[in-house]
């Protein structure tokens, strides 16, 4: 995963340029949000911090529920693998994509401050 160009209008990841426009689209990835999906849709404006909290928190979800379905199969109440092992997968896809946006930002902020004044 390559996230680049940031360029305060939008941001570049693994060659799509997402904007905040259309960042409604990547909140119902990150937990269907529905008021900041129908904030972004009437074209208020959403904070980053409100996003980023979005997406912590459909992490967050993603953890429970895999954890949720690993414990219901080990006690025997499932016998759904599949569904065990998907659950398992989107939490730690979506547990590294938090990592990465994480160290993105820690490098961005680093960079700032080290620029002169």
């Amino acid at each position: 995963m390559s996230i680049t160009n940031f360029d305060g209008q939008g941001l570049s990841l693994n060659g799509y340029y997402l904007r905040p426009t259309i960042a409604y689209k990547t909140s119902t990835i990150f937990g269907g949000d529905e008021k900041l999906a129908s904030m972004l849709e009437n074209g208020l404006s959403v904070s980053f911090a409100d996003v980023l909290k979005a997406g912590l928190g459909e992490v967050n979800n993603l953890q429970a529920e895999a954890s949720d379905l690993a414990a219901k199969f080990a006690a025997g109440e499932t016998d759904n693998i599949h569904q065990v092992l998907i659950a398992g997968e989107k939490a730690d896809i979506a547990l590294q994509l938090a990592t990465a946006v994480r160290s993105k930002l820690l490098d961005a902020y680093q960079e700032i401050m080290r620029m002169q004044i």
